[in-house]
């Protein structure tokens, strides 16, 4: 009864075209090799940087793929999203997710560390967000999210004669999703840096060398470079994600 009650207090939400979304989502996303391979560096980085056996909010945690994962690396994972219905495509393939927004992760309680993975906050409040952020101190947050300069989407944009979308990111404020639209902010790691109680341990950009998977980027010998210009500070941001970790202080 619990979880039907959240799923109808969100009916209505501003991501409830993700619902639409959710079933092809796996299809279309999980099973790329470029997607895959950027995965697995999110994936590397929360080893790294979260404790052992780390209680872990999943935020945005979509089908369940990072969720999964997470927990196959022994740590222990609290998912939600604020969609219902890649909430139920969570729940279908194991994962004790509920219906619940970025803005509300206080209702989790304190957690070690905290993963939002491929462009989640962009979708929602971040100042919000950071004020329901209930990381232990010394808790670590490892963010990925879409910066508003890519120079690998803008070239592949430009080769396809598509003009008008190759700036997109410095103007546009909502994308088309589903028959619906659904709010947008491109965020750099200077938004992290302004949380309260926040300071930025590491930022790296994904996808420097590649254009983004729905434009034909695929790995390859490009990968290697990919990950060494991704961490040079003058190319951090200009990746199609940046991947940055921050930690409670």
């Amino acid at each position: 009864m619990q979880r039907s009650n959240e799923e109808a207090a969100w009916t209505g939400h501003p991501l409830q075209p993700f619902d639409r979304h959710a079933g092809g989502y796996r299809t279309r996303w999980d099973a790329h090799p470029l997607v895959r391979e950027q995965r697995a560096r999110v994936w590397a980085a929360c080893v790294r940087h979260f404790p052992a056996g780390a209680r872990v909010a999943d935020v945005g945690c979509g089908p369940g793929t990072d969720a999964l994962g997470l927990a196959a690396l022994g740590f222990t994972v609290l998912a939600c999203d604020a969609s219902a219905g890649m909430v139920a495509e969570a729940r279908a393939r194991g994962v004790d997710a509920r219906v619940l927004p970025a803005e509300s992760i206080d209702a989790l309680g304190e957690v070690d560390g905290v993963l939002s993975d491929f462009g989640a906050l962009n979708c929602v409040d971040l100042e919000a967000f950071g004020r329901a952020l209930r990381l232990r101190p010394g808790g670590v947050l490892v963010a990925v999210v879409m910066g508003p300069c890519c120079p690998a989407e803008t070239v592949a944009l430009l080769t396809r004669g598509r003009v008008r979308e190759a700036w997109r990111r410095r103007r546009v404020s909502e994308l088309p999703l589903e028959g619906g639209r659904v709010p947008v902010r491109w965020l750099r790691p200077a938004d992290f840096a302004a949380l309260p109680g926040i300071e930025l341990v590491h930022v790296e950009a994904l996808g420097v060398l590649h254009p983004p998977a729905d434009l034909g980027g695929r790995p390859g010998r490009r990968s290697r470079w990919d990950m060494r210009l991704g961490a040079l500070p003058l190319l951090r941001g200009a990746g199609d994600h940046t991947l940055v970790v921050a930690r409670r202080r």
